[in-house]
């Protein structure tokens, strides 16, 4: 049978092509959504009056903390990505280990070894879930309140509050 021919030919290679796509993907919906969001605010004078509140209170509890520098935010976003990297590597060192540990005493297996076996995979992913949340909390407070989300905040409320002088 020729390459095409398949129907799981076909399937491989639509998996390998979404691989590749996934990240262009990704990448212009997180570009894109602002845009679309002020773009559909614009339909009528009270969406537009909504999404610039909405804008406002935003730039506003941004405002409620200290504003960082330029060169404190490139030292705050390494800061996450090598805690990050810290946290990605002990979870596979651990799970490595383990893995490692239990081949090695396959032969001598008992009750208690299964038990802290298990264990110890049930602290790697309570470890791992927590560790997660955590980044995910200081990773939301980083892009919502940077130096360049309050601009960004600030250019698209000036863009809006200026389409929102032509209804009137």
């Amino acid at each position: 049978m020729w390459l095409g021919h398949s129907a799981s030919w076909w399937g491989l290679v639509l998996a390998i092509l979404a691989l590749f796509l996934m990240l262009p993907a990704n990448l212009l919906a997180n570009f894109m959504t602002p845009i679309l969001k002020n773009w559909w605010a614009e339909r009528s004078r009270k969406s537009l009056e909504l999404r610039i509140e909405r804008l406002k209170a935003t730039l506003t509890e941004a405002e409620k903390f200290q504003p960082m520098t330029l060169t404190e935010d490139h030292i705050f976003m390494g800061i996450e990505n090598l805690a990050t990297l810290i946290q990605y590597s002990i979870q596979i060192l651990a799970g490595c280990g383990l893995t490692v540990a239990s081949v090695f005493l396959l032969p001598s297996r008992t009750k208690i070894f299964w038990l802290t076996e298990v264990f110890v995979y049930v602290l790697v992913l309570i470890n791992y879930s927590t560790s997660r949340n955590t980044m995910r909390l200081i990773r939301n407070f980083h892009r919502r309140f940077g130096p360049i989300e309050r601009v960004g905040l600030q250019m698209s409320i000036d863009k809006l509050t200026a389409k929102l002088a032509r209804y009137k």
